[in-house]
């Protein structure tokens, strides 16, 4: 608890929303940094009262200009 409560969050605002919204397809570079933005990040479900912490964030398609690495189609 001590650790979560020495870090910088911020709320996501209406830019970071379009960002995480954006097309890969069109923009593949927005993909690493939407990774960026939500590694370490807290989503908060307020009315349930609860949170969750995401440690890692990865990015999985079935495209290589958005993953290197892949699942080959049959």
């Amino acid at each position: 608890r001590n650790m979560l409560l020495e870090q910088h969050y911020f709320e996501v605002n209406h830019e970071v929303c379009q960002m995480l919204n954006t097309d890969w397809e069109h923009a593949p570079h927005i993909k690493y940094a939407c990774a960026q933005a939500l590694a370490g990040c807290i989503l908060v479900y307020e009315k349930a009262g609860q949170a969750v912490l995401v440690n890692t964030f990865e990015i999985y398609c079935r495209f290589r200009s958005v993953d290197i690495h892949r699942e080959l189609f049959d």
